[in-house]
C-alpha cells in the first residue's frame, strides 16, 4: 500500500511540476521516499540497471550505453535529466513504472553520483556497473580522492 500511494504521489508531482514549467527530476522522488523508503528497491526488481558512476565522464558513458542498447533493439529509460541522487533516481524508476509498481521498460541507464552510489547500489542491485573515474574533484564536498573510492568500494560491496 505504501508503495501503490509512494508511486500516485510521485507521478502527481512530477505532472504538476511540469506543467508549471519545472524540471520535476527529484521533488518527487524525494516526496515518495518519505512515504515508502523502500521505493526504489522494490521498483527496480526486474529491471537490468547499469549503474553509472564516478568522478567524470558519467553523462558521455550513459549516452554511449544508451546508443549501444537502443541499436540492440532494446528499450530503456535513462536519467537524462541529470538528477543524479537517490530522490532523483527514485523518481525517473517512478516515472518507469505503473501505479501498481510493475516496470515499463526492463532496461535502465542511470548515472549516480560517487557520494549517492554507496546507497544506490544496494538498492537498484544492478547488473553492471561501470565506475569511469576517481579524480580529485569537489573537494569541500568529498574531501580527499581516498574518500571517494572508499565510498564506491563500500557501493560495489553492497551491489548484490
Amino acid at each position: 500500500m505504501r508503495l501503490f500511494l509512494a508511486l500516485i504521489l510521485c507521478k502527481l508531482i512530477r505532472l504538476a511540476l511540469r506543467l508549471l514549467g519545472r524540471g520535476g527530476t527529484a521533488l518527487p522522488g524525494k516526496a515518495a521516499l518519505k512515504i515508502c523508503p523502500d521505493m526504489l528497491g522494490k521498483l527496480s526488481k526486474g529491471v537490468a540497471t547499469v549503474l553509472i558512476t564516478g568522478t567524470n565522464g558519467k553523462t558521455t558513458t550513459a549516452r554511449m550505453t544508451e546508443q549501444m542498447i537502443r541499436d540492440a533493439g532494446y528499450s530503456y529509460f535513462a536519467n537524462r535529466s541529470g538528477s543524479n541522487l537517490e530522490r532523483g533516481i527514485a523518481a525517473e524508476f517512478a516515472a518507469n513504472s505503473t501505479i501498481f509498481g510493475r516496470p515499463k521498460r526492463t532496461y535502465a541507464i542511470i548515472e549516480c553520483d560517487e557520494a549517492a552510489f554507496r546507497t544506490v547500489a544496494g538498492k537498484v542491485a544492478p547488473r553492471v556497473i561501470v565506475v569511469t573515474n576517481i579524480f580529485r574533484d569537489q573537494l569541500d564536498r568529498f574531501g580527499e580522492v581516498t574518500r571517494t573510492l572508499e565510498s564506491i568500494r563500500e557501493g560495489v560491496k553492497k551491489a548484490p
